[in-house]
């Protein structure tokens, strides 16, 4: 009977690890998959601001509308702004 009763854990020993290493595995599944979801979010994200950067700023200095929801955001860099005013008064200077 000892023996039987040996066997029997040993059983469920190697049931209860084969058990854990399954879960262990599809934990470290989920985590890479999360982490290749995660770096696709952040290269997208980086793109999209070298994207909104190099069509708002000198020298593109193209107005660029974001729309989220219902509602519209016009984007434009502040340098451009203050070229347009500067070459605004040098054109009104020039013209008295």
């Amino acid at each position: 009977m000892d023996m039987k009763k040996e066997k029997a854990v040993i059983f469920l020993l190697v049931v209860l690890l084969v058990l854990a290493l399954g879960y262990i595995g599809y934990v470290r599944f989920q985590a890479r998959d999360y982490n290749i979801y995660q770096s696709g979010t952040e290269y997208g994200y980086q793109g999209a601001v070298v994207q909104i950067f190099q069509k708002t700023s000198p020298p593109a200095c193209e107005q660029l509308p974001i729309y989220v929801q219902n509602q519209t955001l016009n984007l434009i860099s502040v340098e451009c702004l203050q070229m347009a005013q500067q070459q605004a008064q040098t054109k009104g200077n020039g013209s008295k």
